[in-house]
């Protein structure tokens, strides 16, 4: 029969039990009874975030009703008759072996329309019964002497008396010896032993972890009985455990010098994700200290409830899958960001120098894509061409070693990240922490400030001086048409300039992390290596360029390719756009300075003292909405990958406030007070870099 429509969303204990729990056993007759538990743990789930949850009332029925108490045992041994909970252990809340996409897709799926589980397995009956996000929040609530009373009323046998093969105790150790074994064999993979070199041709502390685990099994059910926390066996599980940490660690760490993928960041995390399970499953593989009933019944109802709701969320899973590829990203650009930050005035003025460099190009740039723009040719056809411009320019302009304004902010951000890590993790003190970062800012905004200048300056005087040179030389203004449109895309009042501007910012961050991927990949494979030792290259170009290539292409392929990409960004963002009916597009400050030289031609620079108000602005605009975005994005992308709190934003920007207040020019000039600042800033560094690590 169902359950009375009357019991499902209003009931009590009382009435439950009156109905179903008589000497009648009306439950038998109950079409699926797992609802039933689900409705007796619905009327004990607190209403709200209760501060505890007690199980008195339960417990009461049950001692005072002789008829409950036996028919509702009756009811649990059915129940929980041959439901197996090895699978809860093994799987639920670790990551699986399957690709990031296709874990992705699965989570994703999961999460609109949750997996059924086997009816028969343990898996199926906690998620039916405790679906409630908030579960296993009130459930730690209810008190443990409670919970071992309830077991005792209800006389459940202790786990630890059934080593019999698929008793309790058997599937608690199997489930260990399997996840031992999975842990064991991943780590062996060569993608991870190549990280740990050290560990080579040496035994594996995951091996011996396993064939430890599967040791004190057969002592402990030969003897049929459990080993006590201080035998040596034991301890010696947790020795490996330690080992087994280490032999991670040691890969996190290869993996800077050795590059990372995807998959086998994946695969790290999986197995030490499996070694807290082992961890957290081993107390129950030994005699508890107390000598209380059930008690280890009731450690195993709490770890499950615990691996219940360890189910992650999906942002969580796509954190934890990706954060040492963040990291090593993040410290590539880190690496790349140094040489972007001035710290001297000769340091200053050599970026002017490659700056005006950088704005001669796109000036150029500037002056083509007008000319494609009365290519008679499809959308695609633009977004083709434009790309092809932007890309060529812009691998030209970096292997020139020039300067693109607002690509060194997405590179930078790691460096002053790196400065609050390495603070924080030798507890330098905070007022230390936030002014060298504050000082550190200060002269990334200068160095921005001068490439700024540069670009602009540079590129507007190109653009206009070329155009220039073309109408001589061909008679031909080829401005005449778009230099109004021109304009009207500089006025951040009137067009969606500053949105546009973000767009790019957007792909500044996205080109840094594709140099940093590049790079972390060009590690992993030994591409360059394998250009060296190349025999059909050695014995073509000689061992001399064979390495002279191989060098040019660990220090250059990273950022001839993210220059590339943001070249295929920057042109087809806008016939993107069309194709989906969005007003998408891309405004760079240097590129806008640039049009802005193209229009001052075109207009013949008369120009009303409005329109030079706001092209001058919306440049300025544009360069800021650029520099703040995908310094923004990588900020928080190096806050992510090296674990540092996002707290430590609000006091590192007062630091930067203060500074503002302190020394203003500072931020744009060289200033010769800035010396000592400087000083104190190389010294913070200096001791952070000296001081010893002991993590």
């Amino acid at each position: 029969m169902p359950l009375h429509k009357s019991h499902i969303n209003k009931s009590s204990l009382e009435d439950i039990f009156s109905t179903y729990f008589t000497k009648n056993q009306g439950w038998d007759l109950v079409n699926d009874q797992v609802n039933l538990l689900v409705l007796i743990v619905n009327t004990i789930r607190p209403k709200k975030n209760a501060a505890k949850v007690g199980l008195e009332k339960l417990i009461k029925i049950l001692e005072e009703n002789p008829d409950y108490k036996e028919s509702f045992k009756n009811y649990l041994d059915t129940l929980f008759k041959d439901r197996f909970f090895t699978e809860m252990i093994t799987d639920v809340g670790l990551p699986s072996e399957e690709s990031f996409g296709r874990e992705f897709r699965k989570r994703l799926t999961d999460k609109i329309l949750p997996e059924t589980s086997d009816s028969r397995k343990m898996r199926y009956l906690f998620k039916q019964v405790f679906h409630q996000k908030n579960d296993f929040q009130w459930v730690t609530t209810i008190d443990y002497n409670q919970l071992v009373r309830l077991f005792d009323v209800l006389e459940v046998p202790e786990i630890d008396t059934s080593f019999e093969q698929e008793g309790s105790m058997w599937q608690i150790y199997y489930s260990v010896v399997v996840i031992a074994l999975r842990a064991s064999g991943s780590a062996l993979e060569k993608d991870i032993v190549n990280l740990t070199p050290s560990y080579q041709n040496k035994n594996s502390p995951f091996v011996a972890l396993y064939r430890e685990i599967e040791d004190l099994w057969d002592k402990a059910s030969s003897n049929n009985e459990l080993k006590s926390k201080d035998d040596e066996d034991y301890k010696q599980i947790y020795v490996l455990l330690q080992q087994c940490k280490n032999y991670l660690a040691k890969a996190y760490k290869g993996s800077e010098t050795y590059g990372i993928t995807l998959q086998t960041n994946r695969d790290i995390n999986r197995i030490r994700e499996q070694l807290k399970r082992i961890e957290l499953m081993l107390p129950l593989l030994v005699k508890e200290e107390e000598d209380i009933k059930n008690i280890k019944l009731t450690h195993l109802f709490y770890i499950l409830m615990e691996i219940h709701s360890s189910r992650k969320k999906l942002m969580e899973f796509v954190s934890d899958s990706t954060r040492l590829v963040a990291s090593e990203i993040s410290s590539h650009k880190a690496k790349t960001g140094e040489k972007y930050i001035s710290s001297s005035v000769k340091e200053y003025w050599k970026m002017l120098y490659t700056a005006l460099g950088g704005g001669f190009i796109v000036g150029i740039l500037c002056i083509i894509k007008l000319l494609l723009t009365d290519l008679q040719v499809s959308d695609f056809g633009h977004a083709f061409f434009y790309s092809l411009n932007y890309s060529i320019g812009f691998m030209v302009l970096y292997l020139m070693g020039f300067t693109l304004a607002t690509k060194q902010p997405a590179m930078t951000a790691s460096t002053l990240v790196d400065l609050i890590e390495k603070g924080i993790n030798l507890d330098v003190k905070a007022r230390y922490r936030y002014k060298a970062f504050a000082v550190y800012f200060s002269h990334l905004f200068r160095t921005q400030f001068i490439a700024f200048v540069g670009n602009v300056v540079m590129a507007m005087i190109v653009a206009s001086l070329g155009v220039y040179i073309i109408y001589l030389l061909t008679g031909n203004d080829i401005t005449i048409k778009a230099w109004p449109k021109l304009l009207y895309d500089l006025n951040p009042t009137t067009s969606k300039a500053l949105f546009h501007a973000g767009i790019a910012g957007v792909f500044l961050f996205v080109s840094g992390i594709i140099a940093g991927q590049v790079a972390n990949r060009n590690k992993f494979y030994g591409i360059s290596k394998r250009l060296a030792d190349n025999p059909t290259l050695k014995w073509t170009f000689g061992l001399r360029r064979a390495e002279k290539l191989k060098t040019w292409y660990d220090n250059k392929w990273a950022g001839v390719i993210s220059n590339l990409w943001f070249g295929v960004f920057m042109g087809s963002t806008a016939s993107i756009g069309v194709f989906l009916g969005l007003d998408l597009d891309i405004r760079h400050i240097t590129f806008a300075a640039g049009n802005f030289g193209l229009a001052l031609f075109g207009s013949q620079a008369e120009l009303s003292v409005e329109t030079w108000f706001w092209s001058i602005l919306g440049i300025g605009l544009i360069g800021f909405m650029n520099f703040i975005v995908s310094f923004g994005l990588s900020l928080l992308l190096a806050f992510k990958s090296k674990n540092v709190p996002l707290r430590e934003l609000k006091p590192l920007s007062l630091s930067v406030i203060q500074e503002i207040k302190t020394d203003p020019w500072s931020f744009f000039f060289p200033v010769h007070i800035e010396k000592k600042k400087d000083t104190l800033s190389e010294k913070i560094k200096e001791s952070i870099d000296k001081k010893p690590n002991n993590s």
